[in-house]
């Protein structure tokens, strides 16, 4: 055995592949929210940079009212990927009930509620 293949015994090492996937970001479908309710969208993954609609890079975005969000993810392979999600409220009925009323004995007084995706109780 030869200088040479002592060399290559002494010094041979391993390591470790790990091909890296583009990132996975999935907002849902478009959604609709309660007046009050908020919306985290977390994208948190590792080494990823990220880029929302207003600029800011945090990795969760806390949505407080309606409109169209999207996020932008970069990975180290500099794959990107992108997602938006449109967040619309369920805004407070408007109603005429709290007015006073006066009424004789032969009137009639009709209530009106017709709100989709709401419950009454009267």
């Amino acid at each position: 055995m030869g200088a040479s293949d002592e060399y290559v015994r002494n010094y041979l090492d391993t390591f470790n592949v790990v091909l890296n996937q583009a990132p996975i970001v999935n907002f849902g479908n478009d959604t609709t929210l309660c007046l009050g309710e908020t919306l985290n969208l977390n994208i948190a993954g590792t080494n990823l940079s990220y880029l929302w609609q207003d600029n800011s890079a945090d990795s969760v975005y806390t949505i407080q009212q309606q409109g169209i969000y999207w996020a932008q993810v970069i990975d180290v392979c500099g794959n990107i990927v992108t997602d938006t999600i449109n967040v619309a409220f369920n805004l407070l009925p408007e109603n005429d009930v709290n007015d006073n009323k006066i009424l004789c004995l032969e009137d009639t007084l009709i209530l009106n509620a017709i709100i989709s995706n709401a419950t009454y109780l009267w």
